[in-house]
């Protein structure tokens, strides 16, 4: 099962749960088929970048937050994702400034025009970097 898959069904059952609220209820309040709904819960499918938005507009959730959890990259870019991914100040301080780098200064023109691949080859770039850098200060 992937493990993305696996995140944001866990995540949207417990959320339901908390809310005492049935798949059907779910269903209804989203405008997604109660079989939609239970095959993202049991990790059987991965929700489209629309279905999440759907989800979080409907139940009043951070998109941003739900497309990381579903292996997208979020609407914010890349400041939201390195926020969510949980980086301490300091590294979070670190790769910011890796952004005007030369080195990856220019992977970011066109940000937002970039599909998920391109953009996860440019974050997996940058964290290499992060990580090298991080290395060599010790």
């Amino acid at each position: 099962m992937n493990e993305k898959r696996n995140k944001i069904g866990r995540f949207i059952k417990k959320y339901r749960e908390e809310k005492e609220m049935s798949l059907r209820a779910l269903s209804e309040i989203t405008g997604i088929s109660f079989s939609h709904v239970s095959k993202i819960e049991r990790g059987e499918h991965t929700p489209s970048k629309e279905t999440i938005s759907i989800i979080a507009n409907k139940l009043d959730l951070d998109e941003n937050e739900l497309l990381i959890m579903s292996g997208y990259t979020p609407n914010n870019g890349i400041d939201e994702l390195y926020t969510s991914a949980n980086y301490g100040d300091e590294e979070t301080k670190e790769l910011k400034e890796l952004l005007n780098d030369p080195q990856t200064e220019l992977m970011f023109n066109n940000w937002r025009n970039m599909s998920d691949e391109e953009r996860r080859e440019v974050l997996d770039t940058i964290e290499y970097l992060h990580f090298k850098r991080k290395k060599e200060k010790k």
